[in-house]
């Protein structure tokens, strides 16, 4: 969503963003006099992109802008717009609907401006008179409304197949102004999911409920709730409790989901992006019939319990654009997947499947025995296994996690029970060092002949729990990433007293039952830069890709743990243990670039009847905030702006974003659930921009919510697999924009936190009215300190809160008649 300011002041526009999907029911149209079947319902739109294109004089005067797809066209006029939806039962017989909406009382001064030209042109050659001719008309990817209303602008746009349109509001704008009226329907109302639903005589059409946040001119952006507006039969309008003197901004929510599944049990383990925005999924499948493509490498389930598969959707999750089965003649498990510089699709796991595909000179071509791990290589689309290898001995080796080398090579990682698991020459361990499992990291080239390195990593007792892998569910418990520089850090779990740590490392000492292990090798694998346990007197455990690195260093690390004194931080988010006595709590900590500090970590948990909650995948945003997801039950914390606040299930999937700031409560920026009625969780994601995010998982939920445009809508088998995009909270941002040289300047406050007095100054560059507030974060008004002309130069004011204000975060906020700084602060009583 794209934010334009165009008023001074606070300069800053608040978006009223309205996710408008329209749907009819346009299967088996009945005629007039039959009533709508209200469950045959399909989008109107096809995965074409929506353009805009301009009137310049080949349609009627009324029209601005037209846009078309399959079964819809709108006609944009200066009061509202005009859809048309049609069902063409024969060549010569179509029948359909017409519904306009008229914004009443709009501005004289409207105007409709088209924005982001695209390249095509469009001609229109009607009639036989060439001077109503028109060639080489141009189409937008946006209109404008301008001056629809005082201080209000209308956005109407695109996104991912679906038609939306945005109010833009300025300081001073009154949302009670927007009044839409409806002509062409049956009936008006609003669901009791909030969502709007305008009935015609051939099916309802529906705008999904909103979530939206204030905007300031930092881009900060502070939760609020927004509904609709019944005002008559015909009419309707919006509502929310907010200062327009700061910003409006909706969240989207989930944007598309779709399951991803044959007719039996399917788990999505893991996923990655091409630089296209394509989703590259892989995992495991019992079904016979997974969809697969015609030119994919394997069309052809081969047998034993689970497959491996690697499919590709589109950006929008509207198509498969490719799938292939990946597997030999017993059991066969992809647990994670890359995308390399190239393009080329690398994936990792295990096999118990003698007849698993290899390629010619691939470094293991033989099936050892037992457990081996696999690292496979497929081209662009899919076609072709560039290479294929097995990894491992007679005994137990699993694969659990994947990273790439700038050049290619895969870096893998996980478990051995094997004594004589392939090491190289220079490594950092070559000795298997006892127990039932001892984690190893190995490097193979580009083209997968040769191992660059390979080295074991363990004490004396296990490293890896003894699972009978694979399980359906996402047990991969160990993660590996390389940072700048190709160090390689590796984090997983180990019961063993005497692994190996550093000098001057976090925690060089073993904490009982099982601990987390995170440790960095350099570049060739043969040193150990620094290694670490965190943990408590319990058990604690990583899962699938829970861990990620910013720029300079950290090292984020999420799973779940049953210890109720596993180390916490002073403020942070959830200093106390929330499971029971055989329950388990997730977690997420942050260790400094040197493994020498735990700088944060955090309880985040419910209190549910299960088992326990868990966070499976994490990532960093631009700003240092932890995005993460997983799975979580009742209790778990989440936001009053979030998606969905309530429990769906035994289990739903948790997405939310965290600031390891230590402040306490206000650390959690967003968290939602997304569910249905039965279980689900998300094992995996990828950051699309720092608003939004693609996840997989597993669903066993046949109502989890998946959209009209998906790939496909239908729960197919006892357990499907799930990809979903969802826009998450963007939270506050702290940096200062660049200011122009006559700008008034609000100094940073200080001291912040406080418990009793925040002091700051303002220094104007000449003489003005200037107003001095206080704002909480639901941008209530606290307290006016200043509303009067001052002199330049330095101003040196403070806020004392009085008694009764709680703690929390609060924004002092400075304006004069051209200008707009905020400052945050944080009250702590």
């Amino acid at each position: 969503m794209k934010v334009h300011s165009r008023a001074a002041g606070l300069c800053i526009v608040a978006i009223v963003a309205l996710v408008t999907l329209i749907t009819i029911a346009t299967q088996n149209l009945p005629s007039q006099h039959i009533a709508p079947v209200q469950d045959q319902q399909i989008s109107y739109m096809t995965n074409q992109s929506l353009r805009f294109i301009e009137n310049q004089g080949q349609w009627s005067s009324e029209v601005a802008y037209m846009a078309r797809k399959k079964g819809m066209t709108a006609w944009l006029q200066n009061d509202g717009v005009t859809f048309q939806f049609e069902k063409r039962d024969a060549p010569d017989h179509v029948r359909g609907v017409t519904l306009k909406l008229t914004f009443e009382n709009v501005s004289e001064w409207v105007t409709l401006t088209g924005h982001e030209k695209q390249i095509s042109k469009h001609n229109y050659f009607i009639g036989k008179d060439p001077s109503n001719w028109r060639s080489n008309v141009p189409s937008y990817a946006q209109v404008i409304y301008y001056n629809l209303y005082d201080n209000i602008d209308l956005l109407f746009r695109q996104e991912n197949g679906w038609m939306e349109y945005d109010l833009l509001l300025s300081p001073g704008a009154n949302l009670h102004d927007v009044v839409i009226r409806c002509e062409g329907l049956k009936k008006l109302s609003i669901n009791e999911n909030g969502a709007l639903v305008l009935e015609t005589e051939f099916g309802p059409i529906t705008q999904k409920p909103a979530t939206a946040w204030y905007e300031s001119h930092y881009d900060e952006r502070i939760p609020v709730a927004c509904n609709f507006r019944i005002i008559d039969e015909q009419r309707y309008g919006f509502e929310v409790e907010h200062d327009l003197s700061l910003a409006l901004v909706i969240d989207p929510g989930i944007e598309w989901s779709t399951f991803l599944g044959g007719n039996d049990n399917d788990d999505c383990m893991a996923m990655d992006l091409t630089d296209a925005g394509e989703i590259i999924v892989a995992g495991a499948t019992e079904s016979v019939n997974f969809p697969s493509t015609p030119g994919a490498y394997d069309t052809t389930f081969q047998g034993g319990p689970f497959d491996g598969f690697v499919s590709c959707l589109s950006s929008d999750g509207s198509e498969l654009l490719w799938s292939t089965a990946l597997g030999g003649n017993n059991t066969d498990a992809l647990f994670d997947v890359v995308v390399d510089g190239s393009g080329r699709v690398i994936v990792a796991g295990l096999t118990t499947s003698p007849h698993f595909p290899t390629t010619s000179g691939a470094y293991d071509t033989t099936y050892n025995g037992s457990y081996d791990g696999l690292i496979a290589c497929l081209d662009t689309n899919g076609s072709a296994l560039l290479y294929s290898t097995y990894l491992g001995t007679s005994s137990q080796d699993m694969i659990v996690a994947l990273d790439v080398s700038s050049s290619g090579d895969a870096i893998v990682s996980g478990y051995t029970s094997s004594t004589i698991f392939p090491t190289t020459s220079g490594a950092y361990d070559t000795t298997y060092n006892g127990g039932v499992y001892d984690a190893f990291v190995t490097r193979i080239n580009t083209d997968g002949t040769h191992l660059v390195y390979s080295t074991y990593l363990g004490g004396s007792n296990n490293e890896g729990w003894n699972y009978q892998y694979p399980l359906i569910e996402n047990t991969d418990l160990m993660s590996v990433l390389l940072d700048d520089t190709e160090n390689v850090i590796v984090c997983g779990m180990t019961a063993s007293s005497d692994f190996p740590t550093t000098n001057g490392a976090y925690d060089e000492t073993h904490n009982g039952d099982w601990d987390i292990f995170v440790a960095k090798f350099d570049a060739s694998c043969s040193n150990l830069i620094f290694s670490t346990y965190i943990g408590g007197s319990s058990w604690d455990a990583l899962f699938g890709n829970a861990m990620c690195q910013r720029g300079n260093g950290r090292i984020a690390i999420g799973g779940a743990t049953g210890s109720q004194d596993f180390p916490t931080t002073p403020n942070a988010f959830d200093t106390t243990f929330n499971g029971g006595v055989d329950d388990w709590d997730a977690f997420i900590s942050q260790l400094n670039a040197t493994g020498s500090q735990l700088q944060y970590s955090t309880f985040i948990g419910g209190t549910g009847p299960e088992t326990g909650d868990v966070i499976m995948g994490m990532a960093f945003d631009a700003d240092g905030n932890i995005i993460f997801a997983g799975q979580a039950e009742f209790g778990f914390p989440t936001t009053p702006d979030a998606y969905d606040t309530a429990l769906s299930g035994p289990y739903d999937v948790c997405i939310g974003r965290l600031s390891p700031n230590g402040f306490g409560e206000d650390d959690l920026i967003y968290c939602s659930y997304v569910g249905g009625d039965s279980a689900e969780g998300a094992c995996d994601f990828s950051m699309v921009d720092d608003s939004t995010v693609v996840m997989t998982g597993f669903a066993v939920s046949e109502d989890f919510p998946v959209t009209p445009l998906a790939y496909d809508t239908s729960f197919g088998g006892v357990w499907d697999g799930f990809i979903l995009r969802f826009g998450a909270y963007v939270g506050i941002k702290e940096e200062p924009t660049q200011k122009p040289a006559e700008s008034i300047v609000l100094s940073s406050v200080f001291p912040n936190p406080s418990y009793r007095q925040f002091t700051f100054s303002i220094n104007l560059k000449h003489s003005q009215e200037v107003q001095l507030s206080v704002f909480d974060i639901t941008g209530r008004h606290i307290e006016t300190l200043v509303d009067t002309r001052l002199p330049a130069g330095k101003h040196e004011f403070s806020w004392q809160p009085r008694e009764g204000i709680p703690s929390g975060t609060y924004f002092i906020d400075l304006s004069t008649n051209d200008q707009s700084e905020t400052r945050k602060v944080l009250l702590v009583r």
